[in-house]
């Protein structure tokens, strides 16, 4: 039967050896193929049935009839080119399909060159998983992608479960496409019903969902180029966090954003053609001057649960009313925003205002109405704030063109996060400027630094007792006990481990003591941990255990106390530094110890055990007692 074409129109049965059977052609009635080879197998009515393994080396047809084949092999040879393995392929007829192919482990000979064309326009589903690089083009059918990439051309379902979906031309999907993994970049699409459920969904050219757009939590990208994508159906992004920038997003169907996180950066578009007034969960801007987040509404009305990030918002032709229900917030941290059109701080909603070492949030706006005839927050918040007498003067909230019945409306002022600002004697004070079209807050005089700030005893790990209810906590974190609050001397007890990376002390009237029962936990992320005392005697009896090794620093007529109700090991170098005083006992030290300033008394045995050696910086004297088991470079006093 070498190089014949096999015409088969009745009930045939192939059984023989098809290595160089060159054309099968199914054309009617029913036939059987054992097994074997062949080049090229075509069917266009009747039914095939292969119950054994067939090679089909260069292409397979199906244009009509139904095909069953319970598995295929693949053979490469070096006369060939192409090489496609087909697995359980079973093919219904032209209107109705209803088998399915899977595609694996496509070969390539030739350098990287994609090494088997899929084109059929009978295939149901077509299942890829980690093969080659095949081209998938002209498909009615589905196609389930493992990890693939894709031409373009026309299919019916589209489905990412996991690996990643490259899509490089323009790809139409004419039922819906399903992401619930992995990784897909669609280069330019249309979509009838998108959903996005699991994964990351990405695109860099235009991309159109003509019908329902439905995202879960998962990250939609709109990246690269211009891109413009286009949602025309009753659109849900539920917990979904969407970023795009330089394009365009138009939504001309109902859309529902409200518990979406919706990123927009460089010249971007938001385009909501709706029948109804749109509403957002988050917008965060990430412009420039020179760039802007243009909006386009059919009702001219874009309400947000959050509005924050630096940059500039406006509207398409300029008219439409932006509105806060929720938080308004520039910036992140210390930010601006530029608004052109209405912002409407909606009743019951909040300003989150915050200043910075280097400056103070602030909105810009065309027209501002606050309240709306309700009532609304201005909530203070501290970014790093200069610590000291204020300066700074007025602080401009808002700078506006109009303002609504040239009224701040019933406002709220929250100062629960700025616990540390201290005003003058009229107090805080929200001012409507209206000749300068400037609403500003005065009378900020200064801002002490985060501290204790319980005028009595107390625990530690309370937040109660701590400004902004900031308790120190974690590497490098910072306590101070100062002298702006407290009456007479106060013990902060340490009831559950703490972390700290610097103490310091600097009150000279009333002394502090860190209490246990528990451990302090001294650990900087570069260099020592630092216990520094700046003015008056303090003590420290929690147990300290040194993870980084302890600088102390005593100024000249301070002190400083450290003793443990119960003796345990200090496994760090010990550093004292500063013209003050340091009495350091109940402890084994095993570091080193370094004395460079002012005195320095050792408990009894406190050198005991072996360890690091012992310097005595020059005209210093140190005061020891009980066994000491060092290496001394300096002059060692005994302790009095």
């Amino acid at each position: 039967m070498a190089g014949q074409v096999l015409n088969t129109a009745g009930t045939t049965t192939i059984n023989s050896n098809l290595e160089d059977l060159v054309t099968i052609n199914v054309t009617g009635g029913s036939t059987t193929i054992v097994g074997g080879g062949v080049s090229y197998l075509n069917v266009t009515d009747g039914s095939l049935s292969v119950p054994n393994p067939l090679t089909v080396y260069f292409g397979m047809t199906v244009s009509g009839g139904s095909a069953s084949l319970v598995g295929a092999d693949q053979r490469s040879r070096s006369t060939r080119d192409r090489h496609t393995k087909v697995d359980r392929q079973r093919v219904g007829d032209a209107e109705r399909p209803v088998g399915d192919v899977q595609v694996r482990h496509a070969a390539s000979d030739n350098g990287g060159r994609p090494a088997g064309d899929i084109d059929r326009d009978k295939i149901f589903q077509i299942a890829v998983d980690r093969g080659g690089a095949g081209r998938i083009q002209n498909l009615a059918g589905q196609i389930t992608v493992d990890r693939k990439s894709c031409a373009g051309g026309a299919l019916s379902y589209l489905n990412v479960s996991d690996g990643s979906l490259s899509v490089a031309n323009p790809l139409t999907v004419n039922t819906s496409m399903t992401v619930s993994g992995g990784s897909s970049s669609l280069a330019g699409a249309t979509v009838d019903n998108l959903s996005v459920t699991g994964g990351l969904l990405g695109t860099s050219a235009d991309l159109t969902i003509r019908e329902n757009l439905t995202l879960g939590a998962t990250s939609f990208a709109i990246t690269d180029g211009d891109p413009n994508v286009t949602l025309s159906g009753s659109d849900v992004l539920n917990d979904a966090a969407v970023g795009f920038g330089n394009g365009t997003l138009t939504a001309t169907g109902d859309l529902n954003m409200t518990r979406t996180n919706l990123t927009a950066s460089g010249d971007a578009t938001l385009t909501l053609d709706t029948t109804e007034a749109a509403t957002l969960r988050t917008l965060t801007l990430d412009t420039a001057f020179d760039e802007a987040v243009t909006v386009s509404l059919g009702p001219s009305s874009l309400t947000f649960d959050r509005l924050t990030g630096n940059g500039v918002l406006q509207w398409d032709g300029g008219e439409g009313d932006f509105v806060i229900a929720g938080t308004a917030a520039p910036g992140n941290s210390i930010g601006w925003m530029d608004v052109g059109g209405t912002l409407t701080m909606q009743s019951g909603s909040t300003y989150e205002w915050e200043l910075g070492a280097d400056g103070a949030d602030e909105f810009s706006v065309a027209d501002l109405n606050l309240g709306n005839g309700g009532t609304w927050t201005l909530k203070l918040g501290d970014a790093g704030a200069p610590i000291g007498p204020f300066a700074g003067g007025p602080q401009v909230l808002f700078e506006y063109a109009t303002l609504a019945g040239d009224t701040l409306g019933d406002m709220v002022l929250d100062q629960s996060a700025v616990e540390r600002w201290v005003f003058d004697a009229a107090g805080p004070q929200v001012v409507n400027d209206s000749q300068n079209h400037l609403i500003v807050l005065q009378g900020l005089d200064e801002i002490l630094a985060m501290q204790w700030k319980t005028d009595g005893n107390g625990s530690f790990g309370d937040p109660a007792n701590w400004f902004d209810a900031a308790v120190p906590e974690g590497v490098d974190a910072v306590a101070n006990f100062l002298d702006d609050v407290v009456t007479a001397g106060r013990t902060a007890s340490v009831d559950s481990p703490v972390t700290v990376g610097t103490i310091n002390f600097d009150n000279a009237t009333h002394s502090f003591e860190i209490a246990g029962p528990s451990t302090i936990v001294l650990k900087a992320s570069a260099g020592d941990a630092q216990i520094n005392v700046q003015a008056g005697s303090h003590t420290i009896s929690a147990q300290l255990s040194p993870v980084s090794s302890l600088t102390v620093d005593t100024a000249d007529t301070t002190s400083l106390t450290i003793a443990p109700a119960t003796r345990s090991f200090f496994d760090g170098d010990l550093t004292k530094n500063g013209m003050g005083d340091l009495a350091f006992s109940n402890y084994f030290v095993t570091g080193a110890l370094n004395h460079q300033g002012g005195s320095l008394t050792l408990g009894e045995d406190v050198l005991t055990l072996q360890g690091g050696p012992v310097t005595i910086g020059a005209g210093l004297a140190l005061h020891a007692s009980g066994h000491i088991n060092r290496q001394v470079i300096g002059t060692l006093t005994p302790a009095k």
